[in-house]
């Protein structure tokens, strides 16, 4: 099940960041971090692959927070917690790698 307007993390965030921030969220229901899911062939699910199209769509950006991994866990990916970090850590270097948006620092 999908979670409701208000229960999903970005809605909470923004609730709490309150006026004058934007939160964008781009959610799809079984995306990965870098893999390609033989059982989602109805779409393109892989993180990696969709990241960049995604990222300059938004711009400027001024944070970018990426929350997958759950999905690398199902049973089909026969999968360790370390592939899965290492698959979010790839996320994390390809958008520190495509610059920040509005001229902040990569840190």
């Amino acid at each position: 099940r999908r979670f409701g307007e208000t229960e999903r993390w970005p809605r909470v965030l923004a609730a709490a960041l309150g006026p004058g921030y934007s939160v964008v969220e781009e959610a799809l229901n079984g995306r990965t971090t870098i893999l390609d899911d033989p059982f989602m062939n109805e779409y393109d699910c892989n993180g990696r692959t969709t990241l960049p199209a995604i990222l300059h769509s938004q711009k400027p950006l001024d944070l970018v927070i990426i929350m997958l991994g759950t999905n690398d866990t199902k049973h089909h990916f026969n999968l360790l917690p370390s592939h899965v970090a290492r698959g979010a850590a790839t996320l994390a270097r390809d958008v520190r790698r495509m610059g920040p948006s509005r001229g902040g620092s990569q840190t």
